[in-house]
């Protein structure tokens, strides 16, 4: 598959966009639907592949990666390609759902899928984050990260280095944001509030959602996101809503 070269504002080719997930099963239902929605998108996407597993109980029915195997996985790339810049997407309950050529990255800026839950939960740190409107996403959900590969591999390794062994990545991105929002007078890192590129779809975002014809749009904000992220403790919001499966097979039903 060919990579597609991206244009920034001023029209000047920005380099070549890869996609990676790191997985520990790439033959997973929900990685070869991913897989699937690339292809038809046109992304340039490929599995990495980590071993070392996190297995979620049920109603969980799939192991993932650890937390700790996302960043090595992002980190063990950049080193042996040395990208430009780089999207990251969790490799089980995703999938693209528009063009790769929509997307634009700006070097210095590394940019995170919104979340409207702080995970883990740490009511101390809510004052922190900038006011969003309330259906918005104003945490960092880590499941989807596109932008500059050098701030990525940085913060990776940081995590895997200096954080204890037990830091939900989540949490360790949203400490994160939050000092790059204290301290530097302009912050390498955003979140996606309005989920122009990404959508973190929470049971509790359905009623903000509505297909038309092949691609999502988040009614909020009027966007139509090239990505779609079922984070699996969605879940959690109530057995009325649909099951992760079913959504996502319902954004690829084009």
């Amino acid at each position: 598959m060919l990579r597609k070269a991206l244009k920034g504002s001023g029209g000047k080719p920005l380099g070549l966009v890869k996609a990676i997930s790191v997985v520990s099963n790439p033959e997973h239902p929900g990685a070869r639907r991913l897989a699937r929605s690339a292809a038809f998108w046109g992304w340039d996407h490929s599995f990495i592949l980590k071993q070392d597993q996190l297995d979620l109980k049920p109603p969980y029915t799939v192991w993932y990666p650890s937390y700790r195997a996302e960043q090595l996985g992002q980190l063990d790339y950049i080193r042996q390609n040395e990208p430009e810049f780089l999207v990251y997407v969790d490799g089980y309950d995703t999938v693209f759902t528009g063009p790769p050529q929509e997307l634009s990255f700006k070097k210095g800026l590394l940019t995170f899928g919104g979340d409207t839950v702080l995970f883990p939960e740490k009511p101390q740190m809510d004052a922190l984050f900038p006011e969003v409107a309330r259906e918005c996403f104003r945490y960092i959900n880590c499941g989807t990260i596109w932008g500059d590969a050098r701030i990525l591999s940085e913060l990776a390794a940081d995590y895997l280095q200096n954080s204890p062994e037990t830091m939900v990545n989540q949490h360790y991105f949203n400490v994160r944001y939050i000092y790059e929002l204290q301290v530097r007078q302009q912050p390498r890192l955003a979140i996606d509030w309005n989920a122009t590129v990404a959508l973190d779809l929470m049971l509790l975002q359905l009623r903000f959602f509505e297909m038309r014809g092949n691609r999502p749009h988040f009614k909020v904000a009027d966007t139509y996101p090239l990505i779609v992220h079922v984070p699996g403790r969605g879940r959690e919001f109530g057995p009325t809503a649909p099951p992760l499966p079913t959504v996502l097979e319902e954004l690829y039903a084009v």
